[in-house]
């Protein structure tokens, strides 16, 4: 169960970064800390309803995979990128401003 669901993470999860990193380009006029608060209010929501996941031995697949998407994507991005696992029913990724995936 975990390699598929970690082999879906890995197909889905450089689409996610991809993303964020040319949605940061197109939107380069938005002030830093406008993506920063962005990011951090669908962080806190996420967080109220219980849907991020604090600790899962699927941390130890991501963090491998998301050291390497933040080293290549970092220099073209004004935030540290975090990466978190959201309980939901179909595995997916997706970013937000600010630098959250």
């Amino acid at each position: 169960m975990c390699n598929t669901m970690c082999r879906r993470w890995l197909m889905v999860l450089p689409i996610a970064v991809i993303a964020t990193v040319i949605a940061a380009q197109a939107a380069s006029k938005a002030q830093p800390d406008d993506e920063q608060q962005v990011g951090q209010q669908v962080f806190d929501e996420l967080k109220a309803k219980g849907e991020i996941i604090a600790s899962s031995p699927l941390y130890d697949a991501l963090t491998p995979i998301a050291d390497a998407i933040a080293r290549t994507a970092q220099p073209f991005y004004n935030h540290p990128f975090k990466f978190y696992l959201v309980h939901e029913q179909q595995p997916n990724a997706f970013s937000v401003a600010g630098g959250t995936v």
